[in-house]
């Protein structure tokens, strides 16, 4: 599931913030551009709210 700010992928929320990288092989994309059934990898950071806030996440669409 995703909203404009989260992302949740077979666990908890991440928190996907204006500094949070989204790339699709070499293109920049937006949390936007990501769809349901899309392979979706990414690097954490815990928040001191505790809260998982994603640095990066890498898509691979349909989960080529």
């Amino acid at each position: 599931a995703k909203t404009d700010t989260t992302l949740t992928v077979e666990g908890p929320a991440l928190q996907v913030t204006s500094t949070t990288t989204i790339t699709n092989g070499a293109q920049m994309i937006k949390i936007e551009d990501i769809q349901v059934g899309d392979k979706v990898s990414a690097s954490t950071l815990k928040r001191a709210d505790g809260k998982l806030q994603a640095v990066t996440i890498t898509v691979t669409p349909g989960g080529a």
